[in-house]
């Protein structure tokens, strides 16, 4: 459903106004091959410049109102496409410009069946408004919202114990702390159908699953709430993030950019073997919301919109491992040496803030507690090992750093690697703009003791070659 505001009066159009918030919406600027209406925000700027197209608008209006009352509406002999056909003519006025029934009924066309046009005539239905976020009626009160940013504050966030609505109202916390919810109008409705959507991607493998999706979102809302950093993040810098976040794996296989470029799955051949995988994550996102029962960024304006979707785009396709040294190599010459007030003084640089943050959190099991980082890598070592299985299958040669995995001493090596040449390293490039990491190095530290402990003692484990003695020729 959608919500058309007047440009004259401001109103949520009641039945009087109906007709003149058509024309205004037409006129200045909705419909212009748009399905998203003009939003309050917009409303004002619109009324800024209606002196501009007052004149040829009055010289429409007595066009227009015929043409719904009479032409498009109550003729009973049309039916609706016919309807559309005589409205969509060009106007002599101005060669080549649709008349604004045109550009109305075109809009419309979507949204009426034939036998709502006489209800439309009559300006019977008023459409109810959507029920956008309200803290005290979507959480009960601000108890909830309290529990839940307390327990999302802590590293060790337990993302397994909760059930998928409950991590769906979880994210309405984290929107709702950085003011989005209320910001962009979020409809409480929309926003559950898309979690769920993104949710329902989720394929059955060990690792990548809607559990990761969230730990990643939770994660990067983590990085900014505790560092502060949020407080210099445009409005949409924030939304983009959190969503982006969310689906930066949707719909992921549970398999390699490399496995699927070595078999020439359908995906590489759709993206020319160049991060296939990111790329088909952000597709799968945006054609989520594009739904309109999904779609989170209905209110926002068009550039609004644009400004979301370039850092959604941005954010996941750096989490591709492949780019990981080049996103370090340019957040340090970028960051490296620069004093904290120009860290967020320009559009591209909260760009790099934001993909950091989330590549950031895409790799952070090793800065979790280790009841949680042992969980995630375990399911990390069950995921590359079915890999190994079906490369197997193929006849294809194993990749090699996921060989072996079954063994404790070969996932204790590969963890350990992980966190020397890719986490610490990341972690300690956002400490650059992000303050309060400590806690992740100390964690990381812990942790990389504890899978040398357990790589040594398999070592100790195991039994010593005996070896002869020479030279003496006694045994």
């Amino acid at each position: 459903r959608r919500r058309w505001w007047c440009c004259d009066c401001g109103a949520h159009p009641p039945r009087a106004c109906r007709r003149c918030v058509t024309l205004c919406c037409v006129v200045y600027g909705s419909c212009r091959g748009h399905t998203r209406p003009l939003g309050t925000d917009r409303a004002g700027g619109a009324a800024n410049h209606a002196p501009t197209r007052r004149e040829e608008a009055t010289r429409d209006t007595v066009a227009w109102t015929e043409a719904a009352r009479g032409t498009t509406v109550a003729q009973d002999e049309m039916n609706l496409t016919e309807a559309v056909a005589s409205a969509t003519t060009v106007d002599p006025g101005r060669p080549g410009k649709m008349t604004l029934e045109g550009a109305y009924m075109s809009e419309r066309m979507d949204e009426l069946e034939p036998s709502d046009v006489e209800q439309v005539e009559e300006n019977q239905v008023e459409t109810e408004p959507e029920v956008v976020f309200s803290m005290d009626e979507y959480f009960h009160g601000e108890t909830e919202h309290t529990n839940n940013l307390q327990m999302l504050s802590a590293w060790d966030f337990p993302v397994w114990d909760f059930s998928k609505a409950k991590l769906v109202r979880f994210a309405a916390s984290m929107y709702h702390s950085f003011g989005l919810m209320e910001h962009f109008q979020i409809p409480i409705q929309r926003f559950e159908n898309f979690y769920d959507a993104v949710f329902d991607t989720s394929h059955d493998v060990p690792y990548h699953n809607f559990y990761h999706f969230f730990s990643v979102l939770h994660t990067s809302w983590l990085f900014a709430w505790t560092s502060g950093c949020y407080k210099h993040l445009k409005p949409t810098e924030l939304l983009g993030m959190l969503t982006g976040a969310i689906g930066h794996d949707a719909d992921h296989p549970g398999l390699t950019n490399a496995f699927l470029s070595n078999t020439k799955h359908p995906l590489a051949m759709l993206y020319n073997d160049i991060s296939v995988l990111e790329n088909h994550h952000c597709a799968t996102t945006f054609k989520i919301l594009m739904k309109e029962e999904n779609n989170i960024l209905c209110n926002l304006t068009d550039q609004q919109w644009k400004d979301t979707r370039r850092v959604m785009v941005a954010a996941i396709l750096n989490t591709d491992m492949a780019r990981h040294f080049g996103l370090l190599s340019k957040f340090n010459n970028m960051f490296a040496n620069r004093p904290s007030k120009e860290h967020f003084n320009t559009e591209d640089k909260r760009q790099q803030v934001v993909s950091m943050i989330v590549h950031c959190a895409d790799i952070s099991t090793p800065i979790k507690p280790w009841a949680v980082s042992k969980r995630f890598a375990d399911a990390v070592a069950k995921e590359f090992t079915l890999q190994v299985h079906k490369e197997e299958s193929l006849g294809m040669a194993p990749t090699p750093h996921m060989l072996g995995l079954e063994e404790l001493s070969a996932q204790a090596k590969m963890e350990i690697g992980f966190i020397n040449v890719f986490t610490w390293a990341a972690i300690e490039t956002l400490s650059l703009v992000l303050s309060n990491l400590q806690i992740c190095f100390d964690t990381m530290d812990r942790n990389k003791r504890l899978w040398q402990d357990m790589l040594d003692s398999v070592e100790c484990s195991k039994p010593k070659k005996r070896v002869g003695r020479t030279g003496s020729g006694k045994t």
